[in-house]
């Protein structure tokens, strides 16, 4: 009789945080069930590592919540760049906050810039998905690809934004003056 062979189940990184910063594995399934309970929670766009940050600073000085709380928590950082979600969950943690407060999206630094393009060493780089600054560097995530840059996002924009309504001007611009030429 042959047994299949049990893969070993791999812990996501907001596990192996919670466990790395000594929270029990008890309250870890408590809360990784109520987190995954959350109505339409596959289509929550957060960095689950700065989340887990937030549940370790929660446990650590006894801020109850229960799951209405982590789904506001989740709704406020839901679609937002990981580095706003880092600047916004440090802020509270280091101001002893009992809830996570962000930047209204319209005076957001970064949100701006997301759906964007760059035109970067003769390559368009497609519809900008986040942005996130680690190690003194900027992380672009685009469509299908991800660079690394020590310029911020304002500069690199203003310098190498694409605009595909310009290309198509200059086009139409040039066949027409093609045209014209001819007569």
């Amino acid at each position: 009789m042959i047994t299949p062979i049990q893969k070993p189940k791999v812990k996501s990184l907001f596990e192996q945080y919670l466990i790395k910063n000594q929270i029990e594995s008890k309250k870890i399934a408590n809360i990784k069930k109520s987190i995954l309970s959350i109505d339409g929670i596959n289509n929550y766009k957060f960095n689950g590592l700065e989340f887990a940050k937030w549940m370790v600073y929660c446990e650590k000085n006894h801020i109850r919540y229960s799951k209405n709380n982590l789904k506001h928590w989740l709704d406020r950082i839901n679609g937002r760049t990981t580095i706003e979600q880092k600047e916004a969950i440090n802020s509270s943690i280091t101001k002893k906050w009992k809830d996570i407060y962000l930047k209204p999206i319209e005076e957001s630094k970064y949100n701006r810039f997301l759906g964007k393009s760059l035109f970067l060493k003769d390559k368009i780089y497609d519809t900008l998905m986040d942005i996130d600054f680690v190690d003194n560097l900027f992380v672009y995530r685009f469509r299908d690809v991800t660079i690394k840059m020590r310029e911020n996002p304002k500069a690199v924009f203003d310098r190498f934004e694409y605009y595909e309504d310009r290309t198509v001007c200059s086009d139409v611009k040039e066949r027409i003056m093609g045209i014209i030429k001819r007569f």
